[in-house]
């Protein structure tokens, strides 16, 4: 084969102008044109080993792009994946027969909004009306029909209450309001141009007894809520149906994540939560933001270590971890009140509670925990406060048994640890915070211990470059029903203005 290749090459390059030199014999010719081809050759060899490569490549990204894009795939498929009680509740309330009854707040059944409820429709069936009835129904209201008429008998309402409620419409304590009834045809008239639908998806379903469930449910807008339902037989009858008290007065909220380039940031060891930043809605904002830290509350925080201070010094004082430590647990579990409640639960409803107060007066309030856990530990929480609020004030109740008061953790006068920055610019601050703090618990008639202070090196102050304290409010012995979480939350709120106020 080898003589046909050379004849072959030999041939293209005279074509090509490679013809013999002057002088040169015919075989040096050929053993010119030889190595021509065999370089030729291996060109060629090489181009197609290149192409090859670039083919098994492509071939290795396609299938590398098929795996990532299974794993996405799965991934999303687990993200979505909810307890099957909860999707019963996503397709029990996607029945337009039942998603009315989240249109409005009520306490008792008796108080559904049947505006609201029935603005749609409430997926009973239409009749078409008649010139006559249509004649009717414009000469009772004064307006020409011009919009979808939704138009129910009463019994057809009468029918649909009992089934839901139990109840009919001479038992509630509300009327059609913006409806018109014509007599003559026993049947309610409204005109209807948009949908009031606000319902998204349920997120939880918790059982109160054998018979009676909750199911926490968000809507379109970004408000949330909790509809109660007893079940009867087959069906379920709707008990009350609030909405979180915070969207009263907060129609804005953001989430916001630990920034790496903000101060101290590099001392965080669990930092993938977020905090929740609520606006306040009331028409003359005071352009405050009070950051609220509900104490504990990170799963995990308990196994891993952060340093005390920036500067990597020791500890000054005792408390839960020994002077002279030099690192300390992330985020405590906290204690457990007498009657077995954890401290991190009845911390964050007391977190709430002074949120929507604070909203209500024209703060804003960085909520760093706004549910049951959240991955930040407490020097993220502290760089969060510090870069995205005014004040800094965590939640906590002590682990004594003795109920002995409210207190807040001062900062200790140990020359070194006040003159650590950036303790230094900032503790006179957190002095008056915690007074003001204690002043306004005491008006509000709350039990303070001792002076209401005690001296403690925490990792919040350590790091704080804003006013900031730690708050004990009582102990595991002391009482936290939902009235004494209200008093509490208004000393906190008065003792705020009155810190905003110097």
């Amino acid at each position: 084969m080898k003589p046909v290749i050379i004849c072959f090459v030999a041939g293209s390059l005279l074509l090509t102008g490679c013809t013999p030199k002057q002088g040169e014999s015919a075989a040096e010719a050929i053993g010119t044109i030889q190595e021509a081809a065999e370089v030729t050759l291996e060109k060629e060899s090489e181009t197609e080993e290149e192409t090859a490569q670039e083919e098994t490549t492509e071939e290795i990204a396609k299938e590398t792009a098929k795996e990532t894009a299974k794993e996405e795939t799965e991934e999303t498929t687990e993200e979505v994946v909810k307890d099957p009680e909860v999707l019963f509740f996503d397709t029990f309330f996607k029945d337009r027969g039942n998603r009315g009854f989240l249109y409005s707040e009520y306490k008792q059944p008796q108080d559904i909004n049947l505006d609201e409820l029935y603005y749609t429709g409430a997926g009973l069936e239409q009749h078409s009306m008649e010139e006559e009835e249509r004649t009717a129904y414009e000469e009772a209201s004064g307006w020409r029909i011009q919009y979808d008429m939704i138009r129910l008998t009463a019994g057809q309402i009468n029918q649909h209450l009992q089934e839901k409620t139990g109840l009919t419409l001479k038992q509630m304590n509300t009327k059609f309001e913006n409806w018109i009834y014509l007599p003559d045809y026993d049947c309610y008239y409204f005109q209807v141009s948009d949908t009031n639908d606000i319902f998204d998806e349920c997120t939880e379903v918790i059982h109160l007894d054998s018979s009676t469930v909750q199911v926490k449910y968000n809507c379109i807008d970004k408000k949330s809520g909790v509809v109660t339902l007893k079940k009867q037989g087959e069906e379920y009858l709707f008990l009350a149906n609030e909405y979180e008290e915070v969207f009263k007065y907060s129609d804005r909220q953001e989430k916001i994540s630990l920034n790496d380039s903000w101060e101290y940031s590099e001392f965080s060891k669990i930092s993938t939560g977020t905090a929740v930043l609520y606006h306040t809605n009331r028409k003359e904002p005071k352009e405050i933001v009070v950051c609220v830290n509900a104490g504990h509350g990170t799963e995990g925080g308990g196994s891993v270590k952060t340093s005390c201070h920036p500067d990597q010094s020791p500890k000054v004082t005792g408390g839960s971890t020994g002077a002279g430590a030099y690192t300390a647990a992330a985020v405590s579990a906290g204690t457990t009140f007498l009657d077995g409640t954890p401290e991190a639960q009845v911390t964050l409803a007391a977190a709430k509670k002074l949120r929507n107060r604070l909203l209500q007066k024209g703060y804003d309030v960085l909520m760093i925990r706004d549910s049951e856990d959240v991955q930040l530990d407490n020097i993220a929480r502290t760089v969060l406060a510090n870069n995205n609020a005014d004040c800094h004030i965590a939640l906590h109740w002590d682990s004594t048994e003795n109920d002995k008061g409210a207190f807040f953790m001062g900062v200790p006068d140990i020359a070194s640890y006040r003159l650590m920055e950036p303790v230094a610019s900032h503790w006179e601050e957190h002095e008056l915070l915690g007074e003001c703090l204690i002043t306004g618990l005491e008006k509000g008639g709350i039990k303070i211990f001792s002076e209401g202070r005690m001296a403690m090196d925490l990792t919040q102050t350590s790091y704080s470059a804003i006013p900031s304290v730690d708050i004990e409010l009582g102990d595991r012995a002391s009482g936290h029903s939902g009235e004494q979480l209200d008093k509490l939350a208004d000393g906190l709120a008065q003792g705020i203005d009155l810190f905003f106020e110097q």
